[in-house]
């Protein structure tokens, strides 16, 4: 949800833009659309609920594997040109991972550093709320991308969806921009890409969205249901996406909506990439756990940090003695599976995500509903001392987020879990990216 803010925008509100070029020569100009020449396009892109940057680095993976399927294809160059989000210490992390020294403004410097000072003055396009952005600011953008991922909480299972919820009003904001940006002839974005919890796709903003995608005649518009088992990641974390890519459309006629027109297929797999659907196993209200047995994921070991030094992730005696504990996920390193984590791993016990048994033995908990409470369920454990917690890089792995992804050092754990929590799988939003990404390229070589 976006809260309020004091700021509101002016005539006098100029974009600042925050160059990120992701590109394999360093100092290539970027010019926007086709340059012959270089046989490159550049793709310019605002990232909406940044978070921690979790899109910007899934278009740059997906920009890899375009690169390294065909070389023969026109090189792809992308440029950041805004992130938004609410939160401070999102603002640290993106700051931290992506914003280079130089994008930073000269007095957010201090004389004679060559280091940004520890609390950077972020630039009024990474610290607005959505809720201010006007159609003009956009359209001076003029944005081949729009990637997103707003506010899940009013679609979670916990609650029940309604056309009302002050925390959808950001994005039904953007949805009215978006429509503003095509009735006055502006340019749209070419691609827009978003991901929310599954229970999105039930709700009423999701068939709005749906029904404002078709009304400005985007031709490509599919929806997923994608969890990163399916691209090789131990861990259960299913989640929707939806992609539009703009294009010939059918539907003439502005006005026509879903009603005139099939609603897109909810898709369990991407055929296209050769990500096929998992196999979902019998677990109650639990979808989440999923397995692919055509698949060889790796073991969870493959993921984990190389120190020796735990203790400050050990599960506390206090902890374990509570009647709340044997809820915990309990995995091993030899294990090809892990709980999705949530923002509140670390807080809670039951379905915020796994914890790490470094001992012997192995453990597999039933389903939540077929449970029956067992004080002697630790019995098992060889030592207390051997059960512990994900620590932040751990968790960034399982999330698919690439080895340079680190946290300032003012980040907390719990602040760590907390924001990863709330992001997304990088691996599983550049496949979807990837696709996009190919659609787009085809329809500019045909024009």
């Amino acid at each position: 949800m976006e809260p309020t803010t004091n700021h509101r925008a002016t005539s006098q509100d100029v974009p600042i833009y925050i160059d990120f070029t992701m590109a394999a020569q360093e100092g290539q100009p970027l010019k926007g659309g086709c340059d012959p020449a270089s046989a490159a396009t550049t793709l310019k892109y605002i990232e909406f609920y940044s978070g921690v940057g979790g899109w910007t680095m899934a278009l740059e993976e997906a920009r890899r594997e375009l690169s390294s399927f065909d070389k023969n294809k026109k090189q792809v160059i992308l440029k950041r040109l805004a992130a938004y989000d609410h939160s401070d210490v999102c603002h640290d992390v993106f700051a931290h991972n992506h914003i280079r020294k130089e994008d930073v403004p000269d007095e957010t410097i201090k004389a004679g550093s060559k280091r940004p000072r520890k609390k950077v003055r972020l630039p009024p396009t990474l610290h607005r709320s959505i809720d201010a952005l006007t159609v003009k600011q956009l359209e001076a953008f003029g944005a081949d991308i729009w990637v997103m991922s707003p506010p899940c909480q009013p679609h979670t299972r916990q609650h029940a969806p309604t056309a009302c919820d002050a925390r959808t009003q950001s994005f039904d904001h953007l949805m009215s921009l978006l429509i503003n940006m095509n009735d006055s002839g502006f340019k749209k974005p070419s691609i827009i890409l978003l991901e929310n919890v599954v229970g999105f796709e039930s709700s009423p903003q999701c068939r709005t969205w749906l029904e404002t995608l078709t009304r400005l005649r985007y031709a490509h518009i599919r929806q997923f249901h994608l969890t990163p088992t399916q691209v090789g990641i131990p861990n259960d974390r299913p989640r929707y996406y939806s992609m539009a890519v703009l294009g010939h459309s059918p539907h003439k006629d502005s006005s026509v909506s879903l009603k005139e027109t099939a609603v897109p297929t909810l898709e369990r797999g991407i055929p296209e990439l050769q990500i096929g659907p998992p196999q979902i196993e019998d677990h109650g209200d639990h979808p989440e756990k999923t397995l692919n047995p055509m698949q060889q994921l790796p073991p969870i070991s493959d993921f984990l940090d190389s120190r020796n030094q735990f203790e400050s992730l050990l599960v506390s005696e206090k902890l374990l003695r509570k009647s709340s504990a044997w809820c915990f996920d309990i995995v091993t390193p030899k294990d090809r599976r892990s709980a999705c984590f949530t923002s509140s791993y670390g807080r809670f016990v039951r379905g915020t995500g796994s914890v790490l048994y470094m001992g012997e033995g192995s453990f597999v908990l039933t389903d939540p509903q077929d449970r029956q409470y067992d004080a002697n369920w630790s019995e098992g454990l060889v030592s207390s001392k051997q059960l512990r917690y994900f620590s932040g890089k751990e968790v960034a792995r399982l999330m698919g987020f690439s080895s340079e992804f680190s946290m300032p050092s003012n980040i907390s754990l719990r602040q760590q879990w907390k924001i990863l929590g709330n992001s997304i799988n990088v691996r599983v939003a550049a496949r979807v990216t990837q696709l996009a990404l190919q659609l787009h390229l085809e329809k500019e070589s045909c024009e």
